[in-house]
C-alpha cells in the first residue's frame, strides 16, 4: 500500500491511497477526522464496512503477471510488438535508458509535456507533482541518440509487488519514419520495464487503466500485450460527509479526471 498525504487549501488533511486491500480502507476511513479525506485508488473491492464513501468508481486497468517465465510473457505478445521491439532492440548503443537520479526531472518534463500539449485528454505536469510521487515511483526517461524520447512515471508498491503506470509520453515528431521509431521504443521501454521489475521481484506490471470502449487506441495497445483484464475501484471517503461533498464537487469541476468522471455519469 502506498500513501501520499496532503494538506488541501492549506486546512484539510488528504490522504491518497493506493493499492490498498479492504481491512487498511476500513481502518483509514473509520479513523478519518471531521478534517480529513481520503481517496483510495486501484482497489479490488467495492467497498464493504460500516461507513459509505462519499463517491466510489469502476474502472479496468490490464495486468502483465510477472511470475511468469520470460518467454511466456514475450510469447503472450502480438507478432508486431515481437517486431517492433526487435527494431527498436536493434538501435543498439543509440538507446540508452536511465531512472531516477540519472533521468533528471527537466528531460522527463519536456517530453511529457511536449506530449499532453499536443494530445487531446492529456494535461501537463509540474515538478512538483513528479517530487510528491518521487518516494514511491520510478521516473524513467529513454534516449535516443543522447535526446529524451520516450518517458514513464511507474507507481511501485513491494506490498502488493505491483508497479503502475501513471505518466507515460513520447516525442511527437512531424516525420512518419521517426514517428514509427519512437513507437517502436515505447513497446521496447515496456518490454524493458517488465524484465527489469520482475527481476527485482515485482508480481504485476499495471498498464494504468484502459477505456471500457474497445475501438479506443490506447486500450487495444495495452491488451496486445497478452495481459489480463482486472475489474478496480476507487473511493472517497470523508470524516464529515458535507466536507466530502464540496470535495467532490471542486474535483468534478476543477479536474480533467473529475470532468470525465461527471460527464460519464450524466451521459
Amino acid at each position: 500500500m502506498v500513501v501520499i498525504e496532503r494538506r488541501l487549501a492549506g486546512l484539510f488533511a488528504y490522504k491518497m491511497v493506493f493499492f490498498a486491500p479492504q481491512r487498511q480502507i476500513t481502518s483509514i476511513a473509520e479513523n478519518l477526522r471531521p478534517t480529513e479525506i481520503a481517496r483510495f485508488f486501484y482497489t479490488s473491492d467495492r467497498f464493504s464496512g460500516p461507513r459509505v464513501p462519499i463517491r466510489s468508481e469502476r474502472s479496468f486497468t490490464i495486468c502483465n503477471d510477472l511470475l511468469l517465465p520470460v518467454s511466456k510473457i514475450w510469447k503472450g505478445f502480438a507478432h508486431c510488438n515481437h517486431t517492433d521491439i526487435r527494431k527498436a532492440d536493434g538501435l543498439g548503443s543509440r538507446v540508452r535508458i536511465e531512472r531516477n537520479e540519472k533521468a533528471p526531472r527537466s528531460d522527463f518534463l519536456s517530453v511529457f509535456n511536449e506530449f499532453a500539449r499536443l494530445k487531446d485528454g492529456v494535461r501537463p505536469i509540474s515538478a512538483r507533482l513528479l517530487r510528491r510521487y518521487e518516494p514511491f515511483s520510478d521516473r524513467i526517461v529513454l534516449y535516443l541518440d543522447e535526446q529524451p524520447s520516450v518517458v514513464m512515471l511507474m507507481l511501485r508498491d513491494r506490498g502488493s509487488g505491483r508497479v503502475r503506470g501513471l505518466y507515460q509520453g513520447s516525442r511527437r515528431l512531424q516525420d512518419s519514419a521517426h514517428a514509427r521509431v519512437i513507437g517502436n521504443l515505447n513497446r521496447f521501454l515496456h518490454w524493458h520495464n517488465m524484465r527489469a521489475y520482475r527481476e527485482e521481484g515485482f508480481r504485476q506490471y499495471d498498464w494504468g487503466g484502459i477505456s471500457q470502449d474497445e475501438m479506443d487506441g490506447r486500450t487495444t495497445f495495452k491488451m496486445s500485450f497478452g495481459g489480463r483484464v482486472v475489474e478496480e475501484y476507487s473511493h472517497i471517503y470523508a470524516g464529515w460527509a458535507r466536507l466530502g461533498l464540496v470535495f467532490q464537487t471542486l474535483f468534478e469541476f476543477g479536474t480533467s479526471r473529475g470532468r470525465m468522471a461527471r460527464k460519464a455519469r450524466l451521459s
